[in-house]
């Protein structure tokens, strides 16, 4: 069994898995930062820059300057770190639409929702019911679902805590943390819990 609990150490408010099996000894260099290789949902913070850019058969997409929420899932092979490190790793070969923007995107953090069941469209409906809300281009990142899109835009985001309690409370994803950008580096850089 894990759980999240807050690291008290430092305001960078750092959060951890805490098991009740042992780990390895083994130094884990930051992997216990909390981003497991379990299936769940995720919501990648970006600021952005001004930009058009032609986005596979959706076309040309303007991406406006300010603040941009991608929403997406990872059930596949490697689970939230796997699909976290992708997101992270510069991309030779697009593979998602948000492969294409990335050149004009800074992350700010990942919002995980660590759990078996999918919340990525209960995610994208509740973002994009948020005021001030746009939509950079329809059915971006939706083409395998019935949202009218997985990016949304704002001049200035929502308050972290605002977002949190808004997920929370409209799905059932399991546990769910914010990691700033530095600490989700920090992790991708270690090797996972209980490897050496």
């Amino acid at each position: 069994m894990r759980e999240l609990v807050e690291d008290g150490r430092d305001a960078d408010r750092r959060f951890r898995l805490r098991s009740a099996t042992p780990r390895s000894t083994t130094p884990s260099r930051g992997a216990s930062v909390i981003a497991p290789s379990t299936p769940g949902t995720y919501a990648l913070l970006f600021c952005s820059r001004a930009a058009r850019i032609r986005v596979g058969a959706l076309g040309e997409v303007r991406l406006p300057a300010g603040s941009v929420v991608y929403v997406g899932s990872a059930f596949g092979p490697g689970g939230l770190a796997g699909r976290l490190r992708h997101h992270l790793r510069p991309v030779a070969r697009p593979r998602w639409h948000l492969d294409y923007l990335r050149p004009a995107l800074e992350l700010r953090g990942v919002w995980l929702g660590e759990g078996p069941r999918r919340a990525e469209h209960q995610w994208a409906g509740w973002f994009a019911g948020l005021p001030a809300v746009s939509l950079p281009h329809p059915r971006f990142g939706a083409s395998d679902c019935r949202c009218r899109s997985h990016l949304f835009h704002w001049r200035r985001p929502p308050g972290r805590r605002r977002v949190e309690d808004g997920l929370r409370a409209g799905s059932d994803a399991g546990t769910l943390c914010f990691l700033r950008a530095s600490q989700l580096r920090a992790w991708v850089a270690a090797p996972p819990i209980g490897t050496g």
